[in-house]
């Protein structure tokens, strides 16, 4: 079913970074929520279409995205993962697994490429708590080593900012409404202040990456499975309550049989289920389970 992607709202203003909205005018003012890879696609479009207005993007930490270059995955072994470990334990013993390898002249993509396929086990051994955790305080952190920009892209984006043309601020998202002008008033609350702001911009585009609602934002399918209960959405609202083989659960707990999820939809289970590699993976074993079925599948 893809990512529970919100749809734009004309009361707010808000737009989305796909579905068709037309490209704003070329010196109109733009601001972007969110500075992910979302943002660097939409200013990639803006600096093509030949847009020379204030394009500005904003998120509380203002992260963007590192850039890729060529490492060869370390090897990691399974015995070598910190299991079951606090999420600072965890994020210690990666920075400094990154560390050996750099202080050998290596590069620590090659440690985050050489842990992408542990890491659903690795999530799998974390409580709800520590799940938690990890995504209040280290995801923003992890996402922008995995998902890496191009080093094309990542000049242009560093040409931007440096000519003025884009503009990164950290601050939260708290509101928007569209006046009778047409214009978007954008309320603002910069990080490290308790003041308050108002921000007047012509366009307002949503950035902010696949992390949404999963029952507001949900595919028709989705919704309609919560709404006759034949599935719920898990405690964190990453997606609908799978088990760790994809099995979609009922709202009892128990198994839907022969309903099974893969992709983003089943991020509950599996966490990191929404690049290709990943979901092929997990598309090989479900073909395999479904042509091999254990007793009691139906």
């Amino acid at each position: 079913t893809g990512h529970a992607l919100p749809e734009a709202d004309a009361e707010s203003g808000i737009s989305v970074p796909w579905g068709g909205s037309s490209l704003p005018q070329r010196d109109a003012d733009v601001l972007l929520i969110g500075t992910g890879l979302a943002m660097v696609v939409q200013v990639m479009v803006f600096l093509d279409a030949g847009h020379r207005g204030r394009i500005e993007a904003i998120s509380r930490r203002g992260l963007l995205p590192l850039p890729h270059a060529d490492a060869p995955p370390v090897t990691i072994s399974p015995d070598d993962l910190p299991l079951g470990r606090r999420v600072t334990d965890l994020m210690l013993w990666l920075r400094n697994r990154a560390a050996e390898v750099e202080a050998e002249g290596g590069n620590w993509r090659s440690v985050v490429d050489g842990l992408r396929p542990h890491v659903q086990k690795l999530w799998q051994a974390m409580d709800l708590d520590a799940r938690a955790r990890f995504l209040r305080h280290a995801c923003v952190w992890w996402e922008g080593h995995p998902s890496r920009l191009p080093p094309s892209s990542a000049w242009r984006i560093e040409a931007a900012g440096t000519e003025g043309r884009l503009v990164l601020r950290r601050a939260a998202f708290l509101g928007a409404k569209r006046s009778s002008d047409n214009t978007i008033s954008v309320r603002l609350l910069p990080t490290g202040s308790t003041m308050e702001e108002t921000q007047t911009v012509h366009h307002l585009i949503d950035c902010r990456g696949i992390r949404r609602d999963p029952e507001r934002n949900a595919a028709p399918v989705v919704r309609q499975m919560l709404s006759d209960g034949l599935a719920k959405v898990d405690p964190l609202r990453l997606g609908i309550l799978v088990d760790d083989s994809a099995r979609v659960l009922r709202p009892d707990g128990t198994v839907l049989q022969g309903v099974f999820a893969i992709g983003p939809v089943s991020r509950s289970a599996l966490w990191e289920i929404t690049a290709i590699p990943d979901i092929r993976v997990q598309a090989a074993w479900l073909s395999a389970t479904l042509s091999n079925p254990y007793p009691g599948l139906r």
